[in-house]
Parts: C-alpha cells; sequence; structure tokens
C-alpha cells in the first residue's frame, strides 16, 4: 500500500476572487459598537475587529453563524461582498 499525503489546493485572491466582509460598515449602518457584538457573541473584540477589517483571510463559519444570530440577520449577503 501507497501511503500518498493529500495536500489542499490553495487559491490567490487572484484566482479565487476576493470577498469583503463588511461587519464595520454594518454595525455603523445601524449604529451598533463592536464591544456590543463582542459581548452578545462572546467572540473576542479584537478578533471581531480584524473580521472586521479584512485582516483575516478566512471567516470562521461557527463565528458568522453567531454574529448573524446576534445582529438577527438571516441573510449573510448583508455582510459578504464580492470584489471583482
Amino acid at each position: 500500500m501507497t501511503n500518498t499525503k493529500r495536500t489542499r489546493q490553495r487559491f490567490t485572491r487572484e484566482e479565487f476572487g476576493a470577498v469583503n466582509f463588511r461587519l464595520i460598515e454594518y454595525l455603523e449602518e445601524h449604529s451598533i459598537s463592536l464591544n456590543w457584538l463582542h459581548e452578545a457573541t462572546g467572540i473576542r473584540y479584537a478578533t471581531l475587529y480584524d473580521m472586521g477589517s479584512n485582516v483575516q483571510n478566512s471567516i470562521n463559519l461557527i463565528h458568522l453563524n453567531m454574529i448573524m444570530d446576534a445582529l438577527n440577520i438571516s441573510d449573510m449577503n448583508l455582510l459578504l461582498e464580492k470584489l471583482d
């Protein structure tokens, strides 16, 4: 039996496209503070800040679900924007 190692295919932003996580903009539009969201979700303030500033290359789906629950939204398109 041959031992083969699976490798994950990695995409660059140019190949896959970029997505803007509009968290900060959404909060500002609805007069909600990042600190309130931190307290409502239990997600670290720094993590929320990094997510909202698009510092992170990925979004934890559990965090996304917690954020959507706290903001009482069911359409993730309110928070995500595909960039050309």
